[in-house]
């Protein structure tokens, strides 16, 4: 199980820089690079233009007004068709089958850099990522600081979604702009050795350090080593947590020496 409480930077994934949180997202990846005047201005112009709408998630509802929606915002958000019906909580997968067999991409990009492949990825939606990976997008394109798709997955322990995006050829050796973090540092980082040994079968690389400088094993040793900094002592959780911590050290220091 994910523990959100190990770094006190990490309460920043649940919300946006922009003061705005997108809906049905488990994890929120924050913006932490400042939009520049002229940025900022552009997307409140682009905001004002965009008529708020609303549709009934059905397939008969967007098969009769799929031409006037098909690559559009369709509300303040810059959302696409796909964006809402991802968000939808009983989405139609045959829906999502339809809008793609009609040219819509999984890869558009709304207003908080975010794709509908990486909402239904981040949402641990499998069967909507599978559906995006049979038109075979680009599995790396990332959101908000350079955040990935695996990345995301990893941060919030989708086992299945995981192997997807490994099976489609995403990168284990991406590192975001906020921590310099790989797929496997962001594991470490839940104390998720389910996920940690997921990706070590899949021959993540050992070697990649952060923006502290640390290797995956490093940052495992200094979260074991650092117990009081990560965690509420209160927590009844504490000893599963640390038990999981020393369980990757051990995991990695072995392979790491090879």
């Amino acid at each position: 199980m994910a523990n959100t409480k190990q770094l006190p930077s990490l309460f920043l994934l649940f919300c946006l820089a922009n003061t705005c949180m997108l809906p049905a997202m488990p994890v929120e990846v924050p913006n932490n690079k400042a939009d520049n005047k002229e940025a900022l201005s552009d997307k409140k112009a682009k905001i004002k233009k965009c008529k708020p709408w609303t549709f009934i998630h059905t397939l008969e509802s967007v098969k009769k007004d799929l031409a006037k929606i098909a690559g559009k915002e369709l509300n303040q958000a810059g959302d696409s068709i796909l964006h809402l019906v991802c968000d939808s909580p009983d989405y139609d997968i045959d829906l999502i089958v339809l809008l793609l067999q009609a040219g819509e991409s999984p890869l558009c990009i709304n207003y908080f850099g975010k794709t509908p492949f990486f909402e239904a990825v981040s949402r641990g939606d499998h069967d909507i990522v599978q559906a995006f990976l049979e038109v075979k997008p680009s599995v790396d394109l990332a959101g908000p600081n350079k955040v990935t798709p695996m990345h995301i997955a990893c941060l919030n322990g989708h086992a299945s979604i995981i192997c997807l995006l490994i099976a489609a050829g995403a990168s284990l050796k991406a590192q975001d702009a906020l921590y310099g973090w790989t797929p496997l540092h962001w594991a470490i980082s839940q104390s998720n050795i389910f996920i940690v040994e997921i990706l070590l079968a899949a021959n993540t690389p050992l070697d990649i350090k952060d923006l502290e400088n640390r290797t995956p094993l490093q940052l495992a040793e200094h979260m074991l080593n650092n117990r009081n900094k990560f965690d509420d002592d209160s927590d009844d959780d504490l000893e599963p947590c640390y038990d999981s911590r020393q369980e990757i050290v051990d995991l990695l220091q072995p392979v790491e020496k090879k």
